[in-house]
């Protein structure tokens, strides 16, 4: 998180008024229902983006995976996706290997 990010996380002041106008429209709705979601524990599916951990089997588990994701009282979990086509997995297999390069 960025400092000014972090700063005004933590500051006992409340954020201005305009400053959800600054984040891409919706977005901001998505994440006060997902915490409603949470706090409700309804599983509430939503588009997210989070470490694949097996869900899709045939993509490495610490790659980014946005996909259906329950929230819920226990976090955010993917919902199990079929396996790619074998095709579309070698090549992001090879892209996932040059950002890994890069990093």
């Amino acid at each position: 998180m960025p400092d000014s990010s972090r700063s005004r996380a933590v500051a006992p002041e409340p954020l201005p008024d305009d400053y959800l106008d600054k984040v891409a429209e919706g977005q901001h709705e998505d994440v006060i229902n997902i915490l409603h979601s949470i706090k409700a524990d309804n599983a509430a599916v939503y588009l997210a983006k989070l470490p694949n951990r097996g869900w899709v089997p045939n993509l490495p588990d610490d790659v980014m995976f946005e996909g259906p994701t329950r929230a819920a009282a226990a976090g955010l979990m993917l919902t199990a996706q079929p396996p790619l086509p074998s095709g579309v997995a070698g090549t992001l297999a090879t892209r996932f290997h040059w950002v890994e390069i890069a990093v």
